[in-house]
């Protein structure tokens, strides 16, 4: 009966942990589509512009991808920005 008792007690703690990740979860995806990742040229014209959750999906999906990404943005003198809208 005891251990009973403590496995209740474990889910009932899991599912508070859980719904308080999700919730949190949630407000990061909501924040991260009302801020673009834009990067510009010398000359301050776009080059791209992608909200930042998908460009946080990118880089840990292809990390060596986003690695070279960034040295040829710093490289050629782009600007990396992070605008909120």
């Amino acid at each position: 009966m005891a251990a009973s008792r403590k496995s209740s007690k474990t889910k009932s703690t899991f599912n508070k942990a859980s719904d308080t990740v999700v919730s949190t979860s949630k407000d990061l995806w909501k924040a991260g589509f009302a801020r673009t990742l834009i990067v510009k040229d010398q000359s301050g014209d776009k080059i791209l512009a992608l909200p930042l959750t998908i460009a946080i999906i990118g880089a840990v999906l292809a990390p060596p991808v986003a690695i070279i990404g960034v040295f040829v943005a710093l490289l050629t003198q782009c600007t990396l920005t992070v605008e909120k809208k």
